[in-house]
């Protein structure tokens, strides 16, 4: 039977329900890619004020090589030697015998990655409760979160994945980070580019942010974006178990 290992995440997607398809909520976007990639059904969930939606992936580890055999040649001694007859070293042989028995591979080793994936009802700069609750709930911890949303910094196609830190004065992020009681989460940076010109007057960035995406931005997110959202979240998170199941082997 193959060994599992199973890693339970929060996927946040930030946005404002009452702005479909807008800059501000590319995080719920991308969230709304990797349910239907993985056939999941939203639900309401007034608990949390939220939409919930969960899946699991599976993903193959590779095993570890064995050893190679060491094999020592044996001294040669012919008739008349006064030297005692070597002793042939025995080595066990990589390939059975024939007629004999195969033994069975080592089982394969794989991570399971459960996602919970969630899009609160409340808006963006008041969301950090939704997002608390599902984490109490869960029995999980902020390092087990990952928070998409969107980046003004970053030209549309450009991602981000930052530990912890600063929100840089995202609304968002500074509600969770509140709630949280914790700045230690992961956020995934989605580049949504910046208003024409480059202002950073309010109402110019509001108005941006806002505003619907492009046709050609939108393909942009759809072709290529949003799965490489998907697959950022599995490395991060396998690497992140490789390294800690490491660490506790060498520890034993």
């Amino acid at each position: 039977m193959a060994s599992n290992n199973v890693r339970h995440i929060i996927l946040v997607g930030l946005g404002n329900k009452t702005h479909p398809g807008t800059r501000h909520n590319v995080g719920m976007m991308a969230l709304d890619y990797i349910a239907a990639k993985h056939g999941c059904t939203w639900t309401r969930k007034p608990s949390w004020d939220a939409d919930v939606a969960e899946t699991t992936i599976r993903i193959k580890q590779k095993r570890p090589k064995p050893p190679k055999a060491k094999v020592k040649p044996v001294k040669e001694v012919t008739e008349g030697d006064d030297a005692a007859p070597a002793t042939p070293t025995i080595t066990t042989s990589t390939t059975p015998c024939v007629g004999s028995a195969i033994p069975n591979p080592a089982p394969p080793q794989y991570l399971e990655l459960h996602l919970i994936m969630i899009k609160s009802w409340m808006a963006m700069n008041i969301c950090g409760p939704t997002f608390a609750k599902a984490l109490r709930d869960s029995n999980l911890t902020a390092q087990d979160v990952v928070v998409m949303h969107d980046d003004m910094e970053r030209d549309i196609g450009k991602l981000s994945m930052k530990q912890s830190g600063s929100a840089n004065g995202h609304n968002g992020v500074l509600s969770i980070t509140k709630h949280f009681k914790t700045d230690h989460f992961r956020r995934l940076r989605m580049g949504i580019g910046r208003p024409s010109g480059g202002t950073r007057r309010p109402n110019d960035v509001a108005r941006y942010v806002l505003g619907k995406f492009k046709p050609n931005e939108l393909a942009v997110l759809e072709d290529v974006v949003y799965e490489q959202t998907l697959q950022q979240i599995i490395q991060v998170f396998s690497a992140a178990t490789a390294k800690a199941a490491h660490s506790t082997q060498k520890q034993k």
